[in-house]
């Protein structure tokens, strides 16, 4: 059976990416920031590490994703969208 993805949800589909690339920077900017605590003693630029580019990085995330879904959207509008096809899995 043959179905049509036509649509995004802008907010909601940008608000979950970037979600879940800042959980990943997360992952690399907190033993960053707590590298450049301890060897540069540095405590304002790691805590800046650790916390602010994450949330830097879903701000622009955001932004980004938002307008890659409404020039999807726009497109779909005129093209028709992407077509991919299913089935139903075998028992």
């Amino acid at each position: 059976m043959k179905k049509r993805l036509s649509s995004f949800s802008i907010h909601q589909s940008s608000k979950v990416i970037a979600f879940a690339v800042m959980l990943v920077s997360f992952v690399v900017c907190i033993p960053l920031g707590l590298y450049a605590m301890i060897h540069d003693h540095n405590i304002l630029g790691g805590l800046l590490m650790a916390l602010g580019l994450p949330l830097l990085v879903f701000l622009l995330k955001y932004i980004l994703y938002a307008i890659i879904f409404f020039l999807f959207n726009t497109a779909a509008g005129f093209v028709g969208g992407i077509e991919f096809e299913v089935e139903d899995a075998e028992k």
